[in-house]
């Protein structure tokens, strides 16, 4: 406790949705494909199964994705 107490005010949490989440997805996606993990080679439109405008309206620039 006595170190969390001491570096806590280090940290900064912030809330963003960043294309670095996107590329993460795909990149998971194709490795699930390269290990034969799955076979179907249609993989989802990341973008859209994610609910952005609740962020948007709240905080436009922690909304980093390019749709």
């Amino acid at each position: 406790p006595a170190l969390v107490e001491k570096l806590w005010p280090e940290y900064s949490f912030r809330l963003f949705l960043d294309q670095a989440l996107i590329i993460d997805l795909e990149s998971q996606a194709r490795w699930l494909l390269d290990q034969g993990l799955i076979t179907d080679r249609t993989f989802p439109d990341y973008i859209e199964l994610l609910e952005t405008n609740p962020l948007k309206s709240l905080a436009p620039d922690a909304m980093r994705i390019i749709e």
